[in-house]
């Protein structure tokens, strides 16, 4: 999500997330992490994220991408795309809020984590920038925790922005739209509850 720190730390908002290693273990969390996932510790710095997007002068230019980086689940049937050697992971969720956002779309193209980047680099006229980093690590495999536990470490896979079966966001946008208009939302009055503390495969 690469509007939240900004909005958190260059305008002050949301509040302060208590130190990971308050509440759990160290190595259960990336070290240089301080925007918890734990729902109960960070809900002032997403409130103020959705309250504060479409209300500064900034949110007319806005494109924020809010994304998750775990995947698969009971909901997800297929397998991941093979694009290379390693292949891609499973699918994860994926929002992209803007004014030029087209309106009710649900993409087909593939994307990746680094199509973020992929979007970046084409805002800006940059080259592909992991894929010709000539520090990227390629020889030392990389394990679940090794670095949170000191070790050397290197990544599961090599640097996908340069790939162009992978889409950079671009294709979701549409610049001929009013950026103004704001559609009715329906009620949720008659919507039917949904639980929330079973799975589909659970016999509560």
């Amino acid at each position: 999500m690469f509007a939240l720190s900004l909005l958190v730390h260059q305008y002050g908002i949301g509040r302060t997330v208590t130190p990971h290693h308050d509440f759990f273990p160290v190595s259960l969390d990336p070290s240089h992490s301080w925007q918890s996932i734990h729902s109960e510790w960070n809900h002032g710095a997403m409130n103020g994220f959705y309250t504060t997007d479409g209300s500064t002068a900034l949110s007319y230019y806005d494109g924020s991408d809010l994304t998750y980086d775990e995947g698969g689940g009971f909901f997800d049937h297929v397998a991941p795309p093979q694009v290379d050697a390693y292949g891609l992971g499973f699918r994860v969720p994926t929002l992209v809020v803007s004014p030029w956002s087209k309106r009710g779309h649900v993409s087909g193209q593939l994307y990746e984590h680094s199509s973020i980047l992929k979007f970046i680099e084409r805002r800006f006229g940059l080259p592909s920038l992991a894929s010709i980093n000539h520090q990227f690590d390629t020889q030392t495999p990389a394990k679940n925790n090794d670095a949170a536990n000191g070790k050397a470490f290197g990544p599961p896979a090599p640097p996908r922005d340069g790939l162009p079966q992978l889409g950079d966001f671009y294709e979701i946008f549409d610049f001929t739209q009013n950026p103004d208009y704001h559609p009715k939302l329906p009620s949720l009055s008659n919507l039917p509850p949904s639980p929330v503390t079973q799975t589909p495969n659970s016999k509560a």
